[in-house]
């Protein structure tokens, strides 16, 4: 009997042994290049004044992680669907507190708030969903930056 119970706790403890992964390879592939693609919303919301804040964040996670950020500007949305794609490994921008990429992007620790209009939008750095490995390097570092959880 206690064969029965074993068994199946010393497999999944060994499925266990590399946690946390990155199904998609993020942080083996900055790891492995040495640059983070950044993309950075440069759009309406953005230009309240957040993103110049986002900076300190930007060096320290170039310095806990050694690696070279690249970065593009542009829209939110399309930033974001690239992101999705893997063709960005992070964007960093303004995201409402209701948005409803919180449940198609990780979102970081909030790294500074601004009301735009009715609404405030935290800067925030967003992830691709499940690349947990990476996801965790991204949320120390925007901790260490000052950043809070939201």
């Amino acid at each position: 009997m206690k064969e029965c119970v074993l068994l199946p706790l010393l497999l999944a403890l060994g499925a266990c042994g590399d946690m946390p992964r990155d199904p998609e390879g993020t942080w083996d592939s900055i790891s492995r290049n040495g640059i983070i693609r950044i993309g950075i919303a440069t759009d309406e919301a953005a230009a309240a004044g957040t993103i110049g804040r986002g900076r300190r964040f930007l060096a320290t996670l170039n310095a806990q992680t050694g690696a070279e950020s690249r970065i593009v500007e542009g829209a939110t949305e399309p930033l974001l669907l690239r992101l999705e794609q893997g063709r960005l490994d992070m964007v960093l921008g303004p995201f409402a507190a209701d948005t409803p990429w919180a449940h198609r992007a990780s979102l970081g620790p909030i790294l500074a708030e601004e009301w735009v209009g009715e609404a405030p939008h935290q800067l925030r750095p967003a992830m691709r969903n499940g690349e947990n490995d990476w996801i965790g390097r991204v949320h120390r570092a925007a901790v260490a930056a000052g950043g809070t959880p939201g």
